[in-house]
């Protein structure tokens, strides 16, 4: 983090003191977010409250990214931070895992297919980038190099019966590589 502050604090001072070239120089910060999921709206997933009309769906994925940039003319230098997070996995699971979460009774003695899928990264890094017009073509190139803070990918495949108290009984293959453990605490 001490070396993230001190390059926010050179590029800082580094936009004071070229003041004299104040039209060309910029300051730049961006928020971007791209999100997905049919299964349930995103928020209810992200709270854990899993509240919402269940939809049947295979996948979900939330891209998220933030940027700080000092730029001169066409080109930017700056920081970068990015979450992103992907899963795909059987209707059934989904369907599973939302009923257990809104205590709604499952079918009894019914054998549900697992599959479940999970890709989980929290990143920094720096970027440099160009940004120019071309007649009616806007476009933008930049080079990354990012490092990777948390990471997490997992699959978890197997069957599952659900008996008439609700408990949960089957047989679970797990494949999870991860820098914390949060699945087996």
């Amino acid at each position: 983090m001490k070396k993230n502050s001190s390059i926010i604090l050179f590029l800082a001072s580094a936009s004071l003191s070229l003041a004299s070239h104040a039209e060309q120089w910029h300051f730049e910060t961006k928020l971007s977010s791209y999100s997905n999921s049919e299964s349930l709206p995103i928020v209810s997933l992200i709270d854990d409250t899993w509240q919402g009309d269940y939809a049947a769906a295979d996948n979900l994925f939330s891209l998220n990214r933030f940027d700080i940039s000092l730029g001169y003319g066409a080109w930017h230098v700056g920081m970068a931070k990015r979450f992103d997070y992907f899963a795909t996995y059987s209707e059934q699971t989904m369907r599973l895992i939302y009923q257990d979460k809104n205590d709604i009774k499952s079918l009894n003695g019914i054998d549900y297919p697992i599959y479940l899928n999970v890709e989980h990264a929290l990143s920094s890094g720096a970027f440099i980038r160009y940004e120019n017009k071309f007649k009616s073509l806007d476009y933008r190139v930049t080079l990354n190099y990012w490092c990777s803070e948390r990471l997490m990918s997992g699959q978890i495949d197997g069957d599952v019966t659900v008996n008439e108290q609700g408990k949960f009984s089957g047989l679970l293959n797990f494949d999870y590589s991860y820098d914390k453990d949060t699945l087996f605490k």
